[in-house]
């Protein structure tokens, strides 16, 4: 009779201890699960990509290197990506070189302006373009970074982003396209005059805080006329710098985080 207690008394411990160490077993392989939200990361290239790992972060885009740093200078070559610590891409989209070539009489010298697209980090799933030049425009300011040209070639471009570590605020965009014309003393109707993209590359949007004096920042327009500018909430003025005939209009703009404001210029060259 002892010996059957003794037997029921060891089976009943033994049962217990399966118990606890099952639990804890259990308890521990739940640890490294994480329910991420579907949210969904647009790549320069087209394909996108989830949040992953126990941070939730977005996982790299294909052909990205990662653990690139704010503040550090980095060489990229043209389809290269940098990814940053916040989830930012950087990828070098193109250059385009307008420099006068040797024994061509050119008005202006040109220069390599390189085109930065960029997603992830405070943009979200949204691409944005950053034009930089070695000439014209040698920094540009989107949302909370700040892209600086330190060099280019016909092949590379060398950048340094870094980034506002203060209060993070939701952006919204201002965009537009601009015409420039007349490009020839004739033209048919229905037939313009092709536009050089050195025309548009030469200029830049000019943002104004809300007096309408303080410069915020400068953005350069793409081989097309075309920009898209990241800024915080609140009202501004844009004017595009050179203008034709005259100073160029200032046009007031109000920003909205998530919406996109469109502000279309004409400029008139002024050639008849």
């Amino acid at each position: 009779m002892t010996n059957s207690k003794n037997l029921l008394i060891i089976a009943a411990v033994l049962l217990l201890a399966g118990a606890v160490v099952f639990a804890v077993q259990k308890q521990n392989a739940g640890k490294g699960q994480v329910a991420c939200t579907m949210e969904a990361k647009l790549c320069p290239d087209g394909t996108a990509v989830g949040r992953t790992g126990p941070s939730c972060e977005f996982a790299a885009c294909p052909g990205a290197q990662d653990g690139a740093s704010f503040g550090v200078a980095y060489t990229l070559t043209v389809a290269e990506t940098k990814s940053f610590s916040d989830g930012l891409g950087v990828t070098l989209k193109e250059i385009n070189d307008s420099r006068c070539k040797s024994g061509v009489q050119c008005i202006w010298a040109g220069e390599l302006v390189p085109t930065l697209s960029v997603t992830g980090g405070v943009f979200g799933a949204t691409v944005q373009e950053i034009h930089l030049g070695t000439t014209t425009h040698p920094s540009a300011t989107a949302g909370a970074y700040t892209f600086v040209l330190n060099s280019a070639t016909e092949t590379t471009a060398t950048v340094t982003v870094t980034k506002n570590t203060g209060g993070r605020i939701a952006a919204g965009y201002a965009s537009g396209h601009v015409t420039i014309g007349p490009f020839c003393p004739v033209e048919q109707v229905g037939h313009p005059c092709a536009v050089p993209p050195e025309a548009y590359t030469s200029r830049s949007v000019i943002v104004y805080e809300s007096n309408g004096t303080t410069v915020k920042e400068k953005v350069a327009l793409d081989a097309d006329g075309n920009y898209k500018i990241a800024l915080g909430p609140g009202t501004y003025y844009l004017q595009i710098e050179p203008a034709g005939i005259g100073a160029g209009e200032k046009k007031k703009v109000t920003i909205v985080s998530f919406e996109t404001s469109t502000v279309d210029f004409d400029i008139d060259t002024g050639i008849r």
